[in-house]
């Protein structure tokens, strides 16, 4: 139970990695010249947990409505009984974006559900230009036994 909990946590981490200002508009995303992306990946990752390793796998983002919607799944071994799917909604807004762009580090925070248990878990994460369009990506879950990390990186593409 505790494992697929840092799971959970790690997943809505991804969804908080692009979480906009409550005042901003996300409608707009896209709509300035140089901001109009479709896509967002995640790298594949893993961290280390109570005798074991859970990896992360995030399915391509999708820009739906103003959000990065796709999904995720994270294995868990030995214990293949903590094993998640679910689905990420971040929110992107412009300010964030156009940072990354710049290759200026954001940090974010979001939410991610999952299928089984229906349930929805924040997440934070920080991401860190390397060019225009790529960077490293540190995705935070809180636990009851800490923070579980996941080192990654990230591509914004077409």
């Amino acid at each position: 139970m505790r494992q697929s909990r840092i799971i959970k946590i790690a997943l809505l981490l991804l969804v908080a990695v692009f979480a906009p200002p409550a005042n901003a508009q996300s409608t707009t995303l896209g709509k300035s010249p140089g901001l109009g992306f479709r896509k967002f990946f995640i790298e594949p990752s893993s961290s280390s947990l109570a005798g074991g390793r859970a990896r992360l796998t995030v399915g391509t983002l999708s820009r739906q409505g103003g959000a990065l919607i796709g999904s995720y799944q994270i294995k868990v071994t030995p214990y293949f009984f903590k094993n998640e799917k679910g689905r990420l909604s971040i929110v992107l807004s412009e300010p964030s974006l156009r940072k990354l762009l710049q290759g200026i580090p954001a940090e974010f925070t979001g939410e991610a559900k999952t299928d089984r248990t229906n349930k929805t878990r924040p997440i934070t994460a920080s991401a860190t230009p390397s060019t225009k369009d790529r960077g490293a990506l540190v995705i935070s879950v809180a636990t009851e036994n800490g923070k579980l990390l996941f080192e990654t990186s990230y591509r914004i593409g077409d």
